[in-house]
Formats: structure tokens, sequence, C-alpha cells
């Protein structure tokens, strides 16, 4: 059995879009964490000649800060580049916002880490659904930026 949940994602990539860190808020503003990071594509998941780019392929980390839990969400597919979807059968992703520059520097300085500012960053704002799964991940399984 799963759990669903819905909010807002605020994601902040590296310019090369190979890691981002980000944040989840309910419509009951429980937050959680996200950390992304790229990974090579699956075998024989997805039938390249049905996309019109090369997907690339993430494993994100949630963690759930109240109750000190995280699971890890394998093989999320990337689309649409840096305005991009992310999708698997536990995660959706649609960006609606996209802020680069100045404006992706103020909501790094609010929201992330300031190791990101001065890195060429860019923000990513959208709904997200996940399929809270039951396996959970050891703290020591999930590696830091």
């Amino acid at each position: 059995m799963s759990q669903t949940i819905d909010g807002i994602a605020t994601l902040c990539f590296l310019e090369d879009g190979s890691y981002f860190q980000g944040i989840l808020v309910t419509l009951v503003k429980k937050q959680y964490g996200l950390i992304g990071k790229t990974t090579p594509a699956p075998r024989g998941s997805y039938h390249e000649c049905c996309f019109d780019e090369e997907p690339q392929f993430v494993n994100v980390t949630v963690i759930d800060h109240a109750r000190k839990k995280e699971f890890i969400i394998k093989n999320v597919m990337k689309l649409r580049g840096d305005n991009c979807t992310l999708s698997c059968e536990e995660l959706k992703y649609d960006t609606e916002e996209m802020y680069i520059d100045r404006k992706a520097e103020s909501y790094i300085e609010k929201y992330f880490n300031k190791s990101f500012i001065g890195r060429n960053c860019y923000v990513c704002v959208g709904p997200m659904t996940l399929q809270h799964p039951k396996t959970q991940v050891e703290e020591s399984d999930v590696a830091d930026f």
C-alpha cells in the first residue's frame, strides 16, 4: 500500500542538470526535502524511438524531515531539458515556472544551500505527486552534496 503526496515542488538544478536539491510543500504545509542525481539509463525500460530527445534519468531521494525517514525513487525520467518534466510510476512533476540569473539566486538565497549561488543554477517550480513506497533506506545510503 502506498500513500499519495501532492504539492508544489521548487527544484534548484546545477547548470548541467546533473544534480538538484528541492523542497516539496503539500497543501497542509508539510515539507519534504528532495535530492536528485543523474544515473545511467536503465536497460530495456523505454523505447528511444518514442521520444524527440534523449531522456535523462535521475534517482530522487525524498526526505521526510518530520519522521526522519528517507526513500529513493529510482530511474525517474527527465525530459524537456531545463524546463523539465520528471516522470515514473511513483513520481510526476511538471515545471510551470523557471527562473534564471538574479531571480534564481533570490530563490536560492531563500530556500537552498548557499553553495549554489554564483554557479549559474536555475530554479524550477511546479506541481509534484509522489507515491510513497514501503521501502525505507538508511541515512548512510544518501550522499551529501
